[in-house]
């Protein structure tokens, strides 16, 4: 019943985001005719075919390759039953990304998020997520200020309680 019940709300909020980050896709594509949207995270698919019965008609793709492992979170893995306690836990810690309304900040947020993953570790510095600056760059080429918006995302994390704040300059993921 739980497995059903979570799948459901689960369903429910990936056709919410759908239908935000396509709205934001739709504007995105009207003032910069871009194939993907700001955040990343949806790609266009094709036109539908002359022929077809909703000839022109343009769908999404999820890019899962460029969600967080934190935003993959299993009700099923390797063909068991997680834990109801495990997922709700999962799920609480990235909540804190949904009050954001700002696409872009989401997007910073996300990427900040997927360099700390790429790291492979539990305990990381400041000076190992700046190895990340170029990648950052060229995600957000308008940022003239890339290590600065590095560190304020850490603070938004730590505040967020997805990191904690070791020392100065070294981080823990929590």
């Amino acid at each position: 019943m739980f497995c059903l019940l979570a799948h459901i709300q689960c369903r429910n909020f990936v056709r919410g985001r759908l239908r935000e980050l396509k709205q934001t896709e739709n504007a995105n594509e009207r003032n910069e005719s871009r194939t993907e949207s700001r955040a990343g995270k949806i790609g266009s698919r094709k036109p539908l075919a002359a022929n077809a019965r909703r000839a022109g008609w343009i769908g999404s793709n999820i890019l899962l390759q460029k969600v967080p492992q934190a935003g993959k979170i299993f009700l099923i893995r390797n063909h068991q039953i997680e834990p109801k306690v495990k997922v709700l836990a999962e799920w609480q810690k990235t909540l804190f990304l949904r009050e954001e309304k700002e696409i872009s900040a989401k997007g910073w947020l996300l990427d900040v998020m997927r360099c700390i993953e790429k790291l492979g570790k539990q305990e990381f510095t400041l000076e190992d997520i700046y190895v990340f600056e170029k990648e950052l760059n060229r995600l957000h080429p308008d940022n003239k200020h890339i290590k600065d918006k590095i560190r304020q995302q850490l603070q938004v994390l730590r505040d967020k309680s997805y990191l904690s704040f070791i020392s100065r300059g070294y981080y823990r993921l929590a």
